[in-house]
């Protein structure tokens, strides 16, 4: 045997090795190999400054990579789909970008609970008779929620999320969110 072969030989162990490792820890710990993800959700915002609160409402759109069914990365962006006017005053999310870290538990082969942790940027609107302001928030975001798998063994899921997008001083800004995510397995 030359030693080329010899080491192709080997090669092929270890790749072989280390496949079945992987797929031992992966079933070990109950894990499915994941995909990419699209989402299209309904957002509620909550505006609270002071002593007022508002709730507009926003559509987003999510692109995402489900490491497997308990740990997931999502990128979103938010827009406006309705502002929330109170006497005079109004107040609106013209804009809402979130990058989240997503951590689950399996609860049964259709329903996963799960954390999120990340960042959000808003660009916040308000309009009044002596208010009337338009910045951008930035702050770390955390939340829980909930999927259900749609048409057992598909990759299409509904969704529910409860959201704080921003909390600092006097403005405080969540969302509750459902959709419909699918996952390319």
């Amino acid at each position: 045997m030359t030693l080329y072969a010899l080491k192709q030989r080997l090669m092929n162990r270890i790749v072989i090795k280390n496949s079945i490792a992987a797929s031992l820890l992966l079933s070990a710990f109950n894990l499915q190999a994941g995909g990419f993800f699209v989402d299209a959700s309904y957002l509620q915002a909550n505006i609270a400054i002071a002593e007022q609160q508002f709730k507009p409402q926003l559509s987003q759109l999510g692109l995402g990579w489900q490491f497997t069914n308990r740990f997931s990365v999502e990128w979103s962006q938010a827009a406006s789909a309705a502002d929330d006017a109170v006497s005079t005053v109004s107040a609106d999310i013209m804009s809402l970008s979130s990058v989240m870290l997503r951590y689950g538990s399996v609860v049964n082969s259709n329903v996963n609970t799960y954390v999120m942790l990340g960042y959000s940027e808003l660009n916040l609107t308000m309009t009044g008779t002596s208010l009337q302001t338009d910045e951008v928030y930035t702050d770390l975001s955390l939340g829980l929620g909930f999927e259900e798998t749609i048409f057992n063994k598909s990759g299409l899921r509904l969704h529910f999320d409860y959201l704080i997008h921003y909390d600092q001083a006097e403005l405080t800004v969540s969302s509750v969110q459902l959709g419909l995510r699918y996952v390319f397995e």
